[in-house]
């Protein structure tokens, strides 16, 4: 997090384990800002993040978050931005970046993972 660090962890990142960008970023050889504005227009942006962490998890594997972490408030919530442009944040790339980074970190309402 955030994508764009992908087209560097892409080229120099040699290990096995599978990596994605949050969002899910197709292509990491350039920055393709075209499929990060293209997250931005998608209801649910961070679905493909959550099923690999899910999966990964369920399988008693790790998740590694790695860059930039941005954690809840004390007692809040992980803000959601409507699909670009949101009615408050319009098209501010911030604004989606820093949701998508809280969201991530926090867990999703609806987990029901268990031991």
């Amino acid at each position: 997090m955030p994508w764009y660090l992908g087209v560097s962890f892409e080229r120099y990142y040699r290990a096995s384990a599978p990596w994605m960008s949050v969002p899910a970023i197709a292509d990491h050889k350039l920055q393709r800002y075209d499929l990060f504005k293209a997250q931005m227009e998608a209801s649910e942006p961070l679905a493909p993040v959550f099923a690999a962490m899910e999966r990964t998890l369920r399988s008693g594997n790790r998740v590694w978050l790695v860059g930039q972490l941005m954690f809840p408030q004390p007692g809040g919530t992980a803000p959601r931005l409507a699909p670009a442009p949101d009615p408050g944040a319009g098209w501010n790339e911030g604004a989606y970046l820093t949701s998508w980074m809280v969201q991530t970190i926090a867990v999703p309402p609806d987990a029901r993972l268990e031991r």
